[in-house]
């Protein structure tokens, strides 16, 4: 049954609207910094954002990030149903437990951009979908009946071309492995006998962790992860960080920085922490073995497979139930100890329990709200400014309190924070039109449920999973140097601080100079958790700071490559997407060698958006911003193909669209979508670059498999060049009119005005020769 549902939050106890007239403050911005613009569109600009955010760029994309704040009548809802954030039914719990599970064991194969599918703008129910596919008797059954359209129709999809494969393909990427894991897991003697162990020491674990837990809620400075902070300690920011599947509450701190991913929505909130903490907990970056414990405390610690304790130092620790495992019991075994935290085979795919996922209390918005309030209480009159001004504690006050203790060697901040809250699983704060179809703001432009798909976003045109992208989560950064927005739903202020793209390789190269030891262990660290140094010392090294104070009912633009990072003021509700304007596809292409370069997963094809944006949308203004893209892929594959043809490999053209895992280079990461090098001895792919390190066979026995041939890329190239032309040519035409006569020909210009009205492109020359035209008929009537 359900849980009892807690008491609702009251939204007239939170600011929803943003302040037309903020005080002035009585000195400057810590570390006087800049702020970024601010810009209030009219009712009339506002009626278009990609247009909105197209004219305001110019401006804005100089310092990284702007705000907006909406016209006085534009009120979004806040839609969310406060039940179902209070009360999770027992299906819903099962629901959620898996799709954990199953984020959590892609994330230990290495592939941390998994996310959930979505077909024709919809999410795919993966639990759903699992559970139906498992009463048609599995994977291999449904393929052999042919029952993927039928299992697509029962899940809510009809009409659409390709559904059978679109489902086959999400299963097949997302489910399966983790179904054939665990099959795997069940079917070995050796492992069933280890998770049984496991299992019994995690229920007692478990049980120990709750009443230390509800001994803990009675304190007043309630749980959460211990935070010390040394001089000089970094702020924890992002560029880019992935996405991450659905948490069951998404909560950010008063003082608190953590960790942030891609849209979103966000709770925040902060508890204090005095010397007398009680509890600490361990959710530290890396795994250990038993030998690194057994410095910290005495007592062997036996593999739960061969039940051995020898060997301390190949054992590894489970980060979720402490149980200890000898790398090469493990099936498959590992070779090292694995970066970040790893779980054993029970706290991966058991049920019920904890999962090694106890990441801090549960709360509901209201419990949330008390505890926020409560802190800032204690803290501000234990901690007041030095100079507390006639309107109380301000906006600047809180931000100096938040650097203070940031440097501060001797204050500890215990912080509570959570983010990436799916709205597959969560629901948007925003109405849609599934959940609300006759409100007027389900439809709105500035929705974050629309944004990416209005006709201006590129992101549309994408065919792959890329959800985390696409669907608002609360709350997130940005991916492949898109741009993202942000939206308040209500609450306390949240700073920003924004660095420009422009900025970027400057504040890369003071972060190296500051941490090199840390870059040299981590070279992707940028795209895990980026480490901001104090801002003074930022612009110290010649790097643009600029900053924001975003308030309820305001937006929050950040513009690609740009670096954000931001705290929290108190509790606040946001919720954030991602979406890309043609002047991003030169940035995409960059962020794609980058993720290349760092073997980062990819969220999508560079390529394969290209190749869909000409199929799909034949205008001449496509053609215009498109064509240098195009004519760079183009002339990059085919070089590609020209190595290969080097090497003396075969050579095969196959037209059909493929899973992402069969054109994705098992080396770089990168998406081969164009073309791929395979083998008959292997599954695995590579691109071009990596060919040799494909398999051991002779490079002549490896096969070039091309998505298109070399003549239907270059008349794609032509066809989309030859459409960019068409206004430069017409224009050229009426120079050249112009050129010949300082009064062209009534015909001429006819003839000029006639083709110019048949390109639907903008022409400024079309007015004048209109005028000129039709005051000439005027004569001769």
């Amino acid at each position: 049954g359900p849980i009892p549902v807690t008491p609702a939050l009251d939204l007239e106890t939170v600011k929803t609207t943003p302040p037309r007239e903020v005080p002035r403050p009585s000195g400057p911005r810590p570390f006087e910094l800049a702020d970024c613009p601010e810009f209030y569109p009219t009712p009339e600009e506002f009626k278009d954002p990609m247009a909105y955010i197209k004219k305001i760029s110019e401006t804005a994309c100089d310092y990284g990030m702007c705000k907006i704040v909406p016209p006085e009548d534009w009120h979004m809802p806040f839609v969310t149903d406060t039940e179902r954030l209070n009360s999770i039914e027992a299906s819903s719990r099962a629901k959620v437990n898996y799709l954990e599970q199953l984020y959590r064991f892609h994330q230990q194969q290495g592939n941390t951009r998994v996310s959930v599918p979505t077909i024709n703008n919809k999410p795919l129910d993966l639990w759903l979908l699992r559970k139906e596919v498992k009463k048609l008797g599995g994977h291999e059954a449904v393929t052999k009946t042919k029952k993927w359209g039928d299992l697509g129709r029962l899940l809510g999809y009809g009409g659409i071309p390709g559904l059978s494969t679109q489902i086959k393909n999400s299963y097949t990427r997302v489910i399966l492995p983790y179904e054939t894991f665990c099959e795997r897991v069940r079917n070995s003697p050796a492992l069933a006998n280890a998770t049984a162990n496991a299992s019994a020491n995690t229920q007692i674990r478990t049980l120990a962790r709750r009443r230390q837990s509800m001994s803990v809620s009675l304190e007043p400075e309630g749980s959460g992860t211990r935070q010390d902070s040394p001089p000089s300690s970094p702020l924890t920011a992002t560029s880019s960080p992935p996405s991450e599947p659905p948490e069951e509450a998404e909560v950010k701190d008063v003082l608190g920085s953590g960790r942030r991913r891609l849209p979103r929505r966000s709770v925040s909130d902060a508890t204090s922490h005095k010397d007398e903490v009680k509890k600490a907990r361990t959710n530290g970056p890396s795994s250990k073995t038993a030998a690194q414990k057994n410095e910290e405390g005495p007592g062997e610690q036996p593999c739960e497979i061969c039940h051995k304790g020898h060997r301390g130092e190949e054992m590894l620790l489970c980060d979720g139930c402490d149980c200890g495992f000898h790398m090469f019991c493990l099936d498959p075994p590992l070779a090292s100890v694995p970066k970040g935290q790893w779980y054993c085979h029970t706290c991966l795919f058991g049920t019920g329990g904890d999962f090694g996922f106890d990441e801090g209390e549960e709360h509901s918005l209201a419990s949330f709200q008390a505890r926020d309030r409560e802190f800032r209480r204690l803290w501000f009159e234990t901690h007041p400014p030095p100079k507390m001004g006639e309107e109380g504690l301000s906006e600047y006050d809180v931000e100096e309190e938040f650097w203070r203790l940031v440097q501060s060697a001797s204050d500890t901040v215990e912080i509570e924070y959570g983010a990436d809250v799916h709205s597959t699983t969560h629901g948007s704060a925003m109405p849609t039109l599934e959940t609300h179809p006759l409100d007027p703001y389900a439809k709105d432009p500035w929705n974050l449920n629309n944004v990416p798909i209005l006709s201006e976003s590129l992101l549309r045109y994408i065919k792959s999973d890329i959800s985390g992208m696409t669907v608002p989560w609360t709350y997130v950064g940005m991916d492949h140097y898109t741009y993202s927005i942000n939206y308040m739903h209500w609450g306390e202020t949240k700073t920003w601080y924004g660095i420009p793209g422009a900025d970027a390789d400057k504040f890369e190269a003071a972060i190296r100079r500051e941490a090199p030891d840390l870059f040299e262990a981590q070279p992707d660290l940028l795209f895990q958790l980026v480490t901001l140094m104090n801002p003074k010392r930022l612009t110290e090294a010649g790097v643009n700071v600029y900053a924001c104070n975003q308030r309820a009912g305001e937006f929050v633009i950040t513009y690609p490559k740009a670096y954000h990072a931001g705290f929290n003021h108190g509790l606040n509700f946001n919720e954030a997407v991602n979406f890309a304007l043609p002047d991003w596809l030169p940035y995409g292409r960059q962020c794609v060698q980058r993720y290349r370069d760092h073997r980062k997963h990819p969220v999508f094809s560079h390529d394969e958006l290209l190749i869909t944006i000409t199929q799909q949308s034949q205008s001449i203004a496509t053609a215009i911003w498109l064509n240098d893209s195009l004519k760079e892929m183009t002339d990059r594959e085919l070089g590609d193909r020209r190595k290969a043809r080097a090497l003396k490999m075969g050579e095969v053209l196959e037209h059909e669209d493929r899973p992402e895992d069969q054109y994705q280079c098992h080396t770089c990461k990168a998406f081969c979508y164009l073309s791929q090098v395979t083998c008959a001895c292997t599954t695995k792919i590579a691109c071009v670059d990596h060919a040799s390190q494909l398999c051991d066979c002779p490079m002549e026995q490896r096969v070039l498999r091309k998505r298109f041939s070399d003549e239907e890329l270059v008349e794609t190239q032509s066809r989309v060049a030859e459409r960019a032309a068409i206004p430069t040519a017409w224009q050229a035409k009426f120079r050249k009119a112009l050129a010949e006569s300082a009064r062209p020909q009534l015909r001429t210009l006819r003839a000029l005005l006639a083709e110019g009205d048949r390109i639907n492109y903008p022409l400024p020359e079309l007015r004048m020769i209109r005028k000129c035209v039709a005051r000439a008929n005027d004569w001769i009537d």
